[in-house]
């Protein structure tokens, strides 16, 4: 598969770094401790090696030293860097900024096949800097607190659902990946909706939304009005409560605070263009449904690389924002058993085993046959220690207010 040049351009940053260095002797000293890998340009990384070795051998970092060290062929590049000099306490910013860029340009390019660890090494490598130095190694100390944290936490921080009986099996932690799925029909987008409720006035959780197929907008925020205070919208219900006016304009104040939805138009709905648009201020992102995104697949890539190399993307993302992401995602297949569909699950999505392999997490919401007021919740994967565990839990479902909750629960 060939190698893809980054979509957004590093050439400016690259050249503003150097350009400081040039420009500032302090600054230098810092600058050569950047690794070359994390410049895209050639020529780029030969100022990079001059800059290195001038200060390893204590000589003034300048145009001059810079020729005499390179030769005349990089003349012309030296004398460009040397108009780009910045403010020397920009420079903490421009790194953090080229290791964005360097990071996706990676991740785009991984095989399909790339680990776990492997990608957490990628992610470990593009960190933003520390306040205290521009290292690129862990700090001792700073590790050894985050070990004790997990330690003190009995594992991964994870995040009560406020569904008890289904905190046994699934808890919602950070820097993962959830893959949804479901007939259509039978409310996973609805159990999606009513875990963000829960997770926002449990834990002030803020999401990022893009749900295309929960159109128009003002119903999708009705529907999470609904599930928060309990009543329904509807002219009739035989058993909830009407919500009066007073309360929309307060559960929608909660709401939108906590929820925002994200508006793509149709073209424009690449997995690199969605997540760009995800900012590391979310702790939750939710894409639904995957058939909604605009997919490009390079003609030497199969399906199955493709949907691996999106998923690496997600995963990535979920780590390096520090949040959680849930994909929704349609079966392609439905099987009867005695005349009954029985719940799909990951291997059961169009294109690929991957939807198995890369998740962290695996739900599949399914309505019990003849039930309609009963919703089933199996969790088909927990990739992680500590996080929950495989195996079904059933949850009440109000269709008047949208409204999963535990059995036997007044409401």
């Amino acid at each position: 598969m060939a190698v893809r040049a980054p979509k957004i351009d590093s050439k400016e940053h690259e050249m503003e770094i150097l350009g400081m260095a040039m420009a500032d002797q302090t600054v230098a000293k810092d600058v050569a401790n950047i690794p070359r890998d994390l410049f895209y340009y050639s020529r780029h990384k030969a100022v990079l090696f001059g800059i290195q070795e001038l200060v390893k051998d204590n000589q003034t970092v300048d145009m001059l030293a810079l020729r005499e060290r390179l030769g005349d062929e990089h003349l012309m590049t030296i004398a460009e860097i040397g108009q780009c000099g910045l403010h020397p306490d920009m420079l903490r910013q421009r790194v953090d900024e080229l290791k964005r860029i360097r990071f996706q340009h990676n991740v785009a390019n991984l095989p399909p096949e790339t680990s776990y660890e492997e990608l957490q090494e990628l992610i470990d490598k593009y960190k933003p800097s520390s306040e205290e130095d521009m290292s690129y190694i862990p700090d001792k100390a700073n590790l050894l607190t985050k070990i004790k944290t997990y330690a003190k936490e009995g594992g991964l921080r994870t995040y009560d659902t406020g569904w008890p009986t289904l905190n046994r099996n699934y808890t919602v932690a950070k820097k993962q990946l959830s893959i949804v799925t479901g007939i259509p029909g039978h409310g996973k987008s609805t159990w999606v909706d009513n875990l963000l409720v829960n997770l926002a006035r449990m834990h002030g959780w803020v999401f990022c939304v893009f749900a295309p197929e929960t159109y128009p907008i003002e119903q999708h925020y009705a529907r999470m009005i609904e599930i928060s205070t309990g009543k329904s919208m509807l002219h009739k219900t035989t058993r909830a409560k009407k919500i009066t006016v007073d309360e929309i304009e307060e559960a929608y104040e909660f709401i939108f605070d906590h929820v925002k939805a994200l508006v793509i138009q149709p073209d424009q709905r690449s997995i690199d263009n969605i997540m760009s648009q995800v900012s590391d201020d979310y702790d939750g992102f939710v894409l639904d449904p995957w058939n909604e995104v605009e997919h490009f697949r390079d003609r030497s890539q199969t399906e199955t690389e493709y949907i691996g190399q999106v998923l690496m993307k997600l995963k990535a993302a979920a780590i390096w924002k520090d949040m959680h992401i849930w994909l929704v995602a349609h079966p392609k297949k439905m099987y009867k058993e005695n005349g009954v569909y029985k719940p799909p699950d990951m291997y059961d999505i169009s294109g690929s085993a991957n939807w198995f392999n890369k998740a962290d997490m695996g739900v599949t919401v399914h309505r019990k046959h003849g039930a309609q007021d009963w919703g089933e919740i199996h969790i088909t994967k927990v990739k992680v220690r500590g996080t929950g565990q495989t195996g079904t839990v059933e949850l009440q479902f109000d269709r008047d207010t949208q409204r999963f909750h535990e059995p036997l629960t007044e409401f």
